[in-house]
């Protein structure tokens, strides 16, 4: 194989490996709700536009909704989300939401997961775990000179064998 080859293959699993460390920190803040996520009936306080910046500092409007909900400890907790400007919903109507017993601040309206953090987490572990085999089966290669190592077979013992090799022993 050419340097290059090696090269993009080594970038390929670099980009890997921060995409699965990304990935999995989406995927357990989702794997939280599935877990131990509870749902409730909120309501509606507000709903106004607001502005997401991303980290290349581009403006993506969306729309933060407010709204009250009761917890199965019977604590009154309003909270908020951010969505898309699409969602539809309307200030005094009822909404589903799935929240985290326990743990303020960690609320959302249901329907608003991010399913896709997981599935590329998935993706991410077997590309880095191939990547990674192949990787070191490569460098085995290159260090041991491509051959493998063979166990030797040894052929199980009888009875008969135990018994002659102890009787050597003693007589000497």
């Amino acid at each position: 194989m050419d340097d290059e080859s090696e090269k993009r293959r080594l970038v390929f699993l670099l980009i890997a490996i921060i995409a699965f460390f990304f990935s999995g920190y989406y995927s357990l803040i989702e794997s939280k709700y599935w877990l131990w996520g509870e749902t409730a009936s909120a309501t509606v306080n507000r709903v106004y536009r607001t502005n997401e910046y991303s980290s290349r500092g581009r403006r993506r409007p969306k729309q933060a909704v407010e709204y009250t909900f009761t917890d199965k400890d019977g604590t009154s907790r309003s909270e908020r989300d951010i969505v898309a400007l699409s969602w539809p919903v309307k200030y005094g109507e009822t909404v589903g939401v799935q929240y985290i017993p326990g743990a303020k601040h960690s609320s959302r309206l249901e329907g608003n997961s991010n399913g896709y953090s997981v599935l590329i987490f998935a993706v991410c572990v077997v590309s880095v775990t191939v990547g990674s085999v192949r990787l070191w089966r490569h460098a085995h290669w290159a260090v041991h000179g491509g051959k493998k190592r063979k166990r030797k077979k040894r052929a199980p013992r009888s009875e008969l064998e135990w018994s002659d090799s102890s009787e050597e022993e003693g007589k000497r």
